[in-house]
């Protein structure tokens, strides 16, 4: 493994490649680890690297360990702590034959995340998120799914009406798609929502939290039915952190009750709501 940064002066991303070091996991063969060629000389030293083997520049890590024979050059580079502007060292790692490893992920543009990535999941409840366009871009092999919003987060028919687009069906709800210049993506449930198409739904506590605030709805409707004229309602807070109360023993979570003078310090009810109407959690 190479790395780009985790030097000494950025210690949590040492620590999480020095703990795989200590499992077996992988060996640090080289590095670029830090933008002050003094910290990353010194920081190689730490590693116990040869010094032919530490880098000033990634640009120059990536250039000869390309070069090495396969065996002696490093298999993949970890950008420690990544951010947005390690865009281009993840890429100039791609371009040179390396796969990238991020100890988290790193802020795109959807232009820009087409580059690099290999699965993307619209969540958006928008329309038109990943458009034909992008998927003619990404990448060979490319998984695009959707689990935001109906099937219009993603241009399928779009995708369909292009020229030269094949649609072979691999089996039902995974289609590849091939493109006229030789790349292909595969599309899950046909852009619908994939936990429905490709799997069983929802977890049954998600679906409890949404029955819950059904059912507690209906009974207030019917319990204050002269209160309520013909309309549409949003669910009351008091109601809304009682589906959350309910659920709380679930989570193995329980609640300190305020007292009668804490309640009236913070100007509410002990019981709830906590939060005012226009609140959002």
């Amino acid at each position: 493994m190479g790395m780009v940064g985790g030097g000494s002066d950025a210690f949590i991303g040492a620590i999480h490649r020095l703990a795989a070091f200590m499992d077996n996991q992988i060996e640090l063969v080289c590095g670029c680890f830090s933008v002050d060629p003094e910290i990353s000389k010194e920081s190689g030293k730490l590693y116990y690297l040869p010094e032919n083997r530490v880098y000033e520049t990634y640009q120059e890590m990536f250039e000869k360990e390309s070069l090495l024979p396969e065996g002696e050059r490093m298999d993949f580079v970890s950008i420690v702590t990544p951010n947005f502007v390690h865009f281009d060292p993840a890429m100039m790692a791609l371009d040179h034959g390396f796969d990238v490893v991020l100890d988290k992920p790193i802020t795109f543009t959807l232009e820009e995340a087409i580059k690099l990535g290999n699965i993307f999941v619209t969540t958006t409840g928008n329309k038109d998120v990943i458009t034909a366009k992008h998927m003619s871009n990404m990448l060979e092999e490319a998984i695009v799914c959707n689990i935001g919003h109906f099937d219009n987060e993603i241009q399928v028919s779009e995708l369909e009406a292009l020229s030269g687009v094949q649609k072979l069906t691999i089996k039902p709800q995974v289609d590849k798609y091939t493109f006229d210049h030789g790349r292909s993506i595969y599309m899950l449930a046909e852009g619908r929502l994939v936990n429905l198409g490709c799997a069983t739904g929802h977890p049954s506590f998600v679906m409890s939290n949404s029955f819950t605030n059904q059912t507690l709805a209906q009974l207030d409707l019917w319990e204050n039915k002269d209160k309520y004229e013909v309309g549409v309602y949003r669910l009351s807070k008091k109601l809304d952190e009682e589906v959350a109360r309910l659920h709380l023993v679930k989570l193995g979570v329980k609640l300190t009750k305020l007292t009668p003078e804490q309640a009236s310090y913070l100007g509410m009810n002990a019981d709830g709501p906590y939060k005012p109407e226009h609140y959002r959690y």
